[in-house]
């Protein structure tokens, strides 16, 4: 087998931590493909900060596999400082993977002529009001981080394991009205900085956790148990 070859075929085997020295060798390109197959499950509700997407970027550099998270700017209105894929508003007569790409151009200057898109995860949703739609897509080769400042303070490229390994996962429970809420957390150390996901974006880091390992998440049955006890008294 030649180099390329070789090259080639590490990229499509992708080693995945889930605990110790354990790896699980995922078919990245088998499992992306996947996206595209069968209905996303969608949540029942109206939300009246209207819809949003994100993009889930999984950067290919020759064997390294990365995906792209983002530090909102603390003088954001809603969840200033959070770290969050990239994403906003869907716009009037844009699709969610327009929106997507449009705001990961804006906001880390992601050259979109290069992206493919692979499907969508489950939708989420936020205490804010957005129904939130995860979009996964997939870029080959360098990529040049370039920050809007007034919507993003740091972004980076950090290895896609340290997102969706279980050994950086935990959950916490919060009880609020006589219902328990189960909020994911997951957190790593990249280039000496400690990232913190929490909430939508740590719930959907788990359902691309779960479908690249070709798991099955029942996420949208709890997101829709969460949405229905939370909506009545504050989205009222």
């Amino acid at each position: 087998m030649g180099h390329r070859e070789s090259s080639q075929a590490q990229q499509r085997a992708f080693k995945l931590p889930i605990g110790g020295t354990v790896t699980a060798v995922i078919e990245l390109d088998e499992r992306l493909a996947a996206l595209g197959q069968g209905a996303t499950p969608t949540l029942t509700a109206t939300f009246p900060r209207g819809e949003s997407a994100v993009l889930l970027l999984i950067v290919r550099t020759g064997t390294t596999t990365g995906i792209v998270l983002t530090r909102r700017s603390a003088d954001l209105r809603t969840d200033p400082g959070v770290v969050a894929f990239p994403g906003g508003r869907i716009e009037a007569g844009e699709s969610p993977e327009t929106a997507a790409l449009r705001e990961a151009s804006e906001e880390v200057g992601l050259p979109t002529n290069r992206v493919t898109i692979h499907g969508r995860l489950p939708e989420s949703w936020n205490g804010a009001g957005f129904r939130i739609i995860p979009v996964v897509a997939s870029i080959e080769g360098l990529v040049d981080l370039s920050l809007q400042e007034s919507e993003v303070s740091a972004a980076a490229i950090v290895p896609l394991a340290a997102v969706i390994a279980d050994s950086h996962h935990k959950t916490v429970i919060s009880t609020i009205d006589h219902h328990d809420f189960v909020d994911d957390v997951i957190t790593f150390t990249h280039t000496d900085r400690e990232w913190e996901l929490y909430g939508p974006t740590a719930d959907i880091a788990r359902d691309l956790s779960a479908h690249l390992a070709d798991i099955k998440r029942d996420s949208i049955t709890r997101r829709q148990a969460d949405i229905d006890h939370f909506a009545p008294n504050r989205w009222a």
